[in-house]
């Protein structure tokens, strides 16, 4: 499997985390504020051509879903499974992953 090499790397200097909606497990990265900008030149600026994002947003920091962004790029989220905490992608994804 592939990753982009810079999305992979911001990822995994941010915290990600999984949640599933109606039933189909998804993906987000926390990014402080201050970060933002790395994050749009990570993600290139075609990602926000259309409607954007929707994204949480807090006191300090913002939650953007990372799916579309990484299913985008033609990669599957299994690739990133070293950007989140180990039990925490077995309890969304490790089961799926054997059932494949």
């Amino acid at each position: 499997m592939t990753v982009d090499v810079e999305l992979y790397e911001f990822l995994k200097s941010h915290e990600c985390h999984f949640y599933r909606d109606h039933g189909e497990v998804k993906a987000f990265v926390i990014v402080d504020f201050d970060d933002l900008t790395d994050f749009v030149k990570v993600v290139g600026t075609s990602h926000f051509d259309e409607s954007g994002f929707e994204v949480t947003m807090r006191d300090t920091y913002i939650c953007i879903d990372i799916d579309d962004i990484i299913d985008g790029n033609g990669e599957d989220l299994t690739a990133y499974k070293n950007c989140f905490d180990v039990d925490e992608y077995e309890e969304y994804l490790g089961k799926e992953c054997e059932q494949s």
